[in-house]
């Protein structure tokens, strides 16, 4: 497959006839260049777009014919009258050098040439992106995901992430309105792609900077997807389901009504082929998560403007999870001189459901003053049992370890906030404040049947944790002048969590309290932060340098300890263009020893390990470094960005493990004055104009060194990674379509106090993907990937071949859609999962969904005929 890539790569350019570059550049009336200006080749025979890009801040750009031809070019620019003309060429030179073209205000009309429905792929607005969605080929069925990864400058990295000119995707936005919260996959999978008519790609202001005009540095890039016209007043949706071998079965359904003032949307989706979130049922996925999963998952969305100053939303979702696993796990364990194997087989069974529901109401009160209020309701319950049995290579007494857990779990979280914002008359000059009040309660009941070599334990355990956090914040912005301000706020926190253990033994079929395990615990942190800023807000700078003083109150197993740090930071992010700029970040934190970390309350039910937290441990203190650079050339298409991040921990809190003599362990937390970790992370994308392809690169470099303890013994632990993820794909949609690409992952850990741990683990994966569209209305996919697993040490090396196909064929207007979907097609799907530590390397094995084969049908509901695309009277 290797050699069959790099053929592939190697016979492109030999399968490229003539290519033409046309040049040229965009001035206004006064000779003055206009940077970004949309220039978009079309087809003089139906006007069909060939090819496009922006001008450059000299106004010039170059854009790649692949033959002659006669060719239309469309001039635009916000603000100014569209300009079509015709290419004039012999073509008998591959540089086409055009006129200087000179764009008048759009209330000049300079010709009798009526355009209607133009296409602008780019543009540029202010800091916005905007991308024509109509001007980028999708195909019948295709989802708002895949209309997004054909745009210049957007891609995917190597851990999964949407990323816009490099930056990692925090928000999908419906008409300006959130769609389920943060959750970016409800909308892109659920919406289909022929519904939008732009893309607008931004950095999203927090609620504070957008209210007081004043930039915090909190924004979150973000996607809004605009909806063509006949989608914004009326009601669309899908409903699908398909069955196939093996029992497999997979069903979906999501409706959708808009009008000026409300958006409501519902979906659900039931499926046992291990498929979470919300996919499109036809779409291929290969899966290798541990088990076999049944899912339901449903949800409701509701946005709703009561008028120009009421707004209201609100979310909720529901999911059920059950999950089937059988696994094995082989371990090579190395303590001193002693090297011992662990086989454990294990069966777990899970169920869970999870109920969560946001809402807020934002209130204009008038001009200068809003309130916003949000509730949010979180509820979880789980059913869980567990077997296993671990076997000690060479044998020890009794030589095995078993462990039976039946264990009952609900947990409540809800949630409140309020915050008020005032403007004065003065620009510049803000009030903010903010309450907010969350508690949680979780309760456990567990059974545990265990032997640990000769002994056993038959216990009922119920665990109570009742937790409150009270937080108040207030802050003040003062104007020093039009671009200096200076900020002071104070923040007060309140934690309290009381966590109680009751051990009963199970003697005769009678529980007796077992007073020496069972016990209670209490953590009591209060904190005070008190900060002051400078800061300078430009068009092209947003700065801001100060410091803070905190103050931490820890109280818990009767130790009341007091801690005070200074916390200096500085950030600025400096914009060089529209579409390139730099961040610095210089910042310290504290972070105070989590509940798990302090309590002392013994957990005894995985009878291998036991955790027990350590109520003097210290606040961590965090030094952390970073600098970023985006770029993205809107004349080439280039997308780059670059990013350095340090970070160095003085108390950090590591685990500590301890081996008994018969082999099982007990880890605790404790502090350690050493750790530093950096990382590098890089990516590239752009299109080869003359082999008509897109490339995208993703690379990410990292290492981290730390103390970690073994037996009391310290000993200077490194680790270090390196990833990259490259793809190669056609730059614009065909009868047929291929995507090709390869992970290449490498771990490496060294360890101060035996060389002989020292451990490496690489992972190589081909994959290629292909569509071809037959008549319109039958499309065939394919996927086809290739898994390299290396040889580490006492495990050998694998190849997997992993193959999934689907053939869709649409009906009735492209109302009904019936698919045959074949998964695995080489029966190779495998669960398998390796894992490393300062004393043991781990290879676990688990079930996994396998080959099936499925036939589903969907339909479109709602919704209305699709309107004529570009024309040219």
């Amino acid at each position: 497959m290797n050699k069959a890539f790099i053929l592939i790569l190697l016979l492109l350019p030999f399968a490229v006839k003539s290519q033409y570059t046309v040049h040229g550049k965009v001035l206004d009336t006064a000779n003055q260049a206009l940077p970004n200006a949309s220039v978009v080749i079309l087809d003089q025979s139906d006007s069909a777009m060939v090819n496009f890009g922006l001008t450059n801040e000299k106004g010039e750009f170059e854009i790649t014919l692949i033959k002659k031809g006669a060719y239309l070019v469309q001039y635009s620019f916000l603000g100014y009258q569209t300009i079509l003309l015709p290419i004039k060429s012999n073509w008998n030179q591959n540089k086409i050098q055009l006129p200087i073209v000179r764009m008048y205000p759009s209330e000049f009309q300079l010709s009798e040439v009526n355009i209607s429905a133009e296409r602008v792929p780019l543009r540029v607005r202010g800091d916005t992106l905007v991308y024509d969605a109509l001007a980028f080929d999708t195909r019948e069925g295709d989802d708002v995901e895949k209309l997004i990864e054909l745009l210049p400058g957007i891609s995917i990295d190597s851990e999964g992430n949407l990323l816009a000119q490099g930056k990692i995707v925090d928000k999908v936005l419906v008409n300006g309105k959130e769609f389920f919260g943060d959750d970016i996959n409800v909308a892109t999978k659920n919406l289909d792609a022929r519904m939008v008519n732009n893309i607008e790609i931004f950095d999203k202001e927090s609620e504070n900077a957008a209210f007081t005009g004043i930039n915090d540095g909190n924004a979150k890039r973000t996607i809004n997807l605009e909806l063509k016209e006949e989608y914004n007043e009326g009601s669309f949706g899908r409903l699908a389901a398909a069955a196939g071998t093996e029992e497999t079965y997979n069903s979906g359904a999501n409706y959708n009504k808009f009008n000026e003032l409300n958006q409501s949307s519902v979906f659900g989706n039931a499926n046992n082929i291990n498929q979470r979130g919300f996919k499109a049922i036809s779409e291929l996925q290969s899966s290798s998560s541990p088990g076999i999963t049944d899912v339901i998952s449903t949800g409701l969305n509701i946005n709703h403007e009561f008028n120009s100053n009421v707004r209201a939303r609100v979310y909720y979702t529901f999911s059920q999870n059950k999950n089937s696993v059988k696994g094995e796990s082989l371990t090579q364990n190395f303590i001193d001189s002693l090297t011992f194997e662990t086989i454990e087989i294990n069966r777990t069974e899970r169920l869970r459901n999870d109920h969560r529901m946001n809402s807020s109401i934002k209130w204009r009160i008038n001009e200068k003053t809003e309130a916003n209020l949000q509730a949010n309701f979180n509820y979880s319950d789980q059913d869980l049992l567990n077997k296993s049995i671990t076997r000690y290579d060479p044998p020890l007494i009794g030589s095995f370890v078993t462990n039976n857990v039946n264990q009952e779990s609900t947990q409540l979280d809800v949630y409140s906030k309020i915050d008020i914002r005032k403007k004065f008359e003065k620009k510049g000059r803000n009030w903010l404040t903010s309450y907010s009040f969350d508690k949680k309660n979780k309760q456990e009941e567990t059974d545990i049947n265990n032997i640990t070599f000769d002994e056993r334990i038959i216990q009922s355990q119920i665990f109570n944790e009742t937790g409150i956090v009270s937080q108040i914040n207030t802050s003040y912005s003062e104007p020093l002048n039009i671009n200096w301000f200076i900020k002071a706020n104070y923040n007060y926190s309140f934690e309290k969590n009381e966590p109680t253990r009751s051990f009963f033994d199970l003697e005769n079929l009678t529980a007796v309290l077992n007073d020496s395990l069972s016990s209670s615990f209490q953590r009591i942190l209060n904190s005070h932060d008190i900060k002051l800023s400078i800061n300078r807000n430009t068009e092209k700078l947003t700065s801001s340098a100060g410091a803070a003083f905190l103050e931490n109150n820890l109280r818990s197993s009767g130790l009341n300890r007091y801690f005070s740090f200074i916390l200096p930071f500085i950030k600025f992010n400096y914009k060089i263009a529209s579409t390139e700029s730099i961040q610095f970040t210089y910042n310290t934190y504290s972070r105070a020893p989590e509940l798990n970390q302090l309590i002392t309350i013994q957990n005894n039910i995985n009878p291998n390990q036991n955790y027990i937290g350590n109520p003097s441990l210290k606040p961590e203190f965090n030094h952390q470094l970073q600098i970023n650079y985006y770029n993205f050339n809107t004349l080439s298409q280039l997308s780059f960005n670059a990013g350095i991040a340090f970070n160095k921990t003085i108390n950090k809190i590591v685990t500590q493990t301890f081996i008994n003599d018969d082999l099982t362990s007990i880890s605790t937390p404790i502090n350690t004055s050493f750790y530093e970790s950096f990382n590098i992370n890089t990516g590239l994308s752009s299109k080869i104009q003359k082999l008509n392809l897109r490339y995208r690169i993703h690379s990410m470099a990292s290492q981290s060194s730390y103390d970690a303890f073994l037996n009391g013994e310290a000993s200077k632990t490194t680790t270090q990674s390196f990833s990259t993820r490259f793809t190669i794909s056609r730059a614009k949609r065909e009868v047929w379509d291929i995507k090709l690409g390869v992970n290449y992952s490498i771990n490496y850990s060294s360890f101060e106090v035996n060389p002989d741990f020292d451990q490496q683990a690489s992972n190589l994966s081909w994959f290629a993907k292909g569509e071809l569209e037959i008549a319109k209305t039958l499309i065939i996919h394919c996927n086809y990937q290739i898994q390299r697993l290396n040889k580490v040490d006492f495990f050998g090396g694998r190849i997997l071949h992993l193959v999934d196909a689907s053939i869709t064929k649409t009906f009735s207007k492209n109302k009904w859609e019936v698919f045959l979907l074949a998964y695995d097609l080489f029966k190779q799907q495998v669960g398998i999962q390796r894992t490393s530590s300062l004393n043991s390397l781990s290879e676990n094995t688990y079930n996994t969904r396998q080959q099936y084969f499925m036939v589903g049908v969907s339909k479109k509901i709602g919704g209305s005929k699709e309107k004529s695309t570009t024309s040219i009277d």
